[in-house]
């Protein structure tokens, strides 16, 4: 009756273990991870920034089954431009809504051309929100600035679940530079802070990309600048 009983507890806790597991149980995965916002835009009309004109920009991003998605961005021209900065939002709401905070002034003001852009989901882009995806969206983003409209000094600057991004570009892309705001050290640590139970897991359990700023930064990489509160220890 024991060993039986043993069994059954054997049999119920690893079915619960894989039942959370990150990788088997992605829809759960990818809800504590992104909360994509979708929000229209008047796209016929440009977009005002205090006194900076953006216009809106359309580009495709493919994944690696070859499927193709249009993600949507809008492109904001600075006075006497020194380069352009790519900039990569954190993993909610949609770039309606951060059009107008004050680090974007900031970018346009010491005179860098702007380009902020929603991932496949979020706000007027179309396709799927998917924490997988966030990096190859940003990818296709710097290959729009570098092909389409022949930028040639991108900087990027990534806000939260952003630097992640950032780094994933960076890491296969040439960039001067790069600005982290309010970085995490790597989603999968940040995740098992907020919920403990996912310590369980080892790290190779959950969905990659991993988005790891600390890998990259420990290893060869552009010049960085980082901004983040004194009490943020993630």
């Amino acid at each position: 009756m024991t060993r039986k009983l043993f069994i059954l507890l054997f049999g119920f806790l690893l079915a619960v273990y894989i039942f959370f597991c990150p990788c088997v149980n992605v829809g759960l995965y990818q809800c504590l991870a992104i909360h994509p916002t979708k929000e229209f835009m008047d796209f016929f009309n440009p977009y005002q920034m205090e006194d900076y004109t953006g216009t809106h920009r359309f580009f495709e991003v493919q994944d690696d089954s070859g499927r193709k998605v249009t993600l949507h961005g809008i492109y904001f021209n600075a006075r006497n431009s020194r380069g352009t900065v790519l900039f990569s939002k954190g993993n909610a709401f949609c770039l309606k809504r951060i059009l107008g905070a004050r680090q974007l002034i900031v970018l346009l003001d010491l005179g860098y051309d702007l380009f902020i852009y929603d991932y496949e989901g979020f706000g007027a882009s179309l396709g799927t929100a998917d924490y997988r995806k966030l990096g190859n969206d940003g990818v296709a983003a710097y290959d729009f600035l570098k092909q389409t409209l022949k930028k040639d000094k991108i900087f990027l600057y990534g806000i939260s679940m952003g630097t992640g991004v950032s780094c994933y570009i960076a890491e296969r892309r040439p960039v001067l530079g790069l600005i982290l705001d309010s970085p995490f050290i790597s989603p999968i640590y940040t995740l098992k802070s907020w919920a403990p139970f996912l310590s369980i897991y080892p790290d190779f359990l959950f969905p990659a990309p991993h988005y790891d700023n600390e890998k990259y930064l420990t290893g060869k990489h552009a010049p960085t600048l980082i901004f983040t509160m004194g009490l943020d220890n993630t």
